[in-house]
């Protein structure tokens, strides 16, 4: 009887520091160190039920049968503690899922964010070159034009001139295909902005 008694002290003792620990994790968000040291205490706990056990065996009847309903009711709170516990580190572990993605989302936003601005600083920067480049063919155009029209009044220099005015014709095509070029690239830019708009915008709604 007395083995029991010790045995059953000592089980109370790592029952109580069990349940404290998890009421505070419980109060107080926690740690991993609070869960970690509630298992451990349980762990104590069930091997002390396990010499409880052994203990009434070796008891008369008489002495077993008044300890039974007690021994049964310190399963329970173990098992209790065991149930509490599992739900505690189910509970972390779903609130650790949701942190994380909560933080990849994050993450994804910002990655899309910095996508959208790179495209559109892009195309700024294509946009003025388009246009500076436009600028540079119409006076060159105009000034050849000018040209174009003292030179008509030299008879002497009909030659040269023709042969100036189609060096200049040659310089405004490349110039125009230039142009063209840069708003296809500028047009191919806006395309590409559109379609990480839009991916973006898939993301954040799924």
């Amino acid at each position: 009887m007395e083995i029991y008694r010790g045995h059953e002290q000592e089980f109370s003792k790592y029952i109580s520091s069990a349940n404290r620990k998890l009421n505070q994790y419980n109060s107080e968000g926690g740690s991993e160190n609070l869960l970690s040291e509630t298992r451990t205490a349980l762990s104590e706990a069930s091997k002390l039920v396990n010499m409880m056990e052994n203990d009434l065996y070796g008891l008369g009847s008489n002495e077993a049968s008044q300890l039974q309903n007690k021994f049964k009711k310190s399963k329970e709170t173990l098992e209790n503690l065991k149930s509490q516990l599992a739900s505690a580190k189910d509970k972390k572990d779903r609130e650790d899922l949701i942190g994380k993605n909560e933080s990849n989302k994050r993450d994804k936003m910002l990655t899309n964010n910095q996508i959208l601005q790179e495209t559109g600083d892009v195309l700024e920067s294509t946009n003025k070159l388009a246009i500076e480049t436009e600028g540079i063919g119409y006076d060159a155009l105009n000034s050849l034009k000018g040209q174009r029209r003292q030179i008509q009044g030299i008879g002497e220099k009909v030659n040269d001139v023709g042969a100036n005015v189609s060096k200049a014709d040659r310089i405004v095509f490349t110039m125009n295909n230039r142009r063209i070029c840069m708003k296809i690239i500028m047009m191919g830019t806006i395309v590409l902005l559109v379609i990480a708009f839009a991916i973006c915008l898939y993301i954040k709604v799924g």
